[in-house]
């Protein structure tokens, strides 16, 4: 789909995930085209990826920088097989290329890591060891080398007619960015702000700093700025990206209302505070997640929490496990 004059959307599966695709988008400019985002690294993606371009009469040899929004597989997969293949330039932020790295070198040092961080937040042992084993968590192995070029947000760069501003958006992974257009105003917004469903923002054993705060502050200023057209990595392009923003800052400040309601005197653990959150929860609850879900469950609550420490609003108990009780 031609979006633009120079900018194409293409769109390549996700198998077995409720998403069900991905979104790139490919523009041309006088070396040839740029492609931000490039799909899982698997042989379905890789056919679709060629016969699309191949539909717009664009030789993958033309490509010669992959833009990364972030270091999930779907967004970087195949970004090793196309430097190989077209010799393009690989860009990805600096904290990315870190969560990369820690996320697919020793694995089962990372899962014992995530095993304990589990337990430390309530989560009885057995469920812990079945949830760090299980799919998920280490994800599909990119084999991508050290980036050309590592990005910090802030960057401007001319693609064509279109100048692009990298802005440094974490949440979803430590190092996500979006691209921004500001004389057309649209935005490339990556997994940052999706039309249907909102990104998991964790703090969990990998993120180090608590993403919340940052990923609040990011909606905030994307709501404030002259957005005409969002173009996510899922789903279709969407106008009025700062009502979608404000929806999803909501979102995030309605979940922090319905933990301070839960909170009392006794220390709760995350584990026996997400039971409570999602115990009523369409179209799955809280019996029926996946130990991939109470990860991520356990992750989400988490930040919230912390966020609520660092303010001084509620108090971290120690333990182990660690629990937390309102301030009064």
């Amino acid at each position: 789909m031609e979006l633009a004059p120079g900018l194409w959307r293409l769109v390549l599966p996700l198998p077995r995930h409720f998403l069900r695709a991905v979104n790139l988008y490919l523009l041309r400019d006088a070396d040839g085209y740029v492609l931000i985002d490039c799909g899982l690294p698997i042989a379905e993606a890789w056919h679709a990826l060629m016969e699309q371009l191949g539909a717009l009469g664009v030789p993958a040899s033309g490509i010669h920088t992959i833009i990364a929004t972030h270091g999930h597989p779907d967004h970087c997969g195949l970004a090793a097989r196309l430097r190989e293949h077209c010799e393009a330039q690989v860009w990805l932020h600096a904290r990315d290329w870190e969560f990369v790295q820690q996320r697919f070198l020793g694995a089962e040092s990372y899962r014992g890591i995530w095993r304990a961080w589990l337990e430390q937040h309530g989560m009885p042992g057995a469920e812990a060891e079945e949830a760090a084993a299980g799919p998920g968590l280490i994800g599909r192995a990119i084999g991508l080398g050290t980036p050309d070029r590592l990005l910090e947000g802030g960057e401007d760069v001319a693609v064509g007619p279109y100048r692009l501003r990298i802005l440094w958006t974490p949440g979803h992974t430590p190092g996500h960015v979006c691209l921004y257009e500001p004389t057309r105003h649209f935005l490339l917004s990556g997994d940052h702000i999706l039309p249907q469903v909102n990104p998991n923002v964790s703090l969990d054993p990998e993120t180090g700093t608590n993403p919340l705060p940052g990923y609040l502050d990011s909606l905030r200023e994307l709501a404030a700025m002259e957005i005409g057209l969002a173009l996510p990595g899922h789903g279709e392009p969407f106008a009025d990206l700062a009502a979608r923003a404000r929806e999803s800052l909501e979102h995030q400040l309605n979940r922090r209302r319905q933990l301070l309601a839960l909170l009392g005197p006794e220390p709760q653990t995350a584990y026996t505070l997400a039971s409570q959150v999602w115990a009523d929860s369409k179209p799955n609850n809280w019996d029926a997640f996946s130990g991939h879900l109470r990860r991520n469950a356990l992750g989400t609550l988490t930040a919230h929490l912390e966020a609520l420490v660092a303010e001084g609003v509620i108090a971290r108990e120690d333990g182990p496990p660690v629990g937390y009780a309102r301030r009064w």
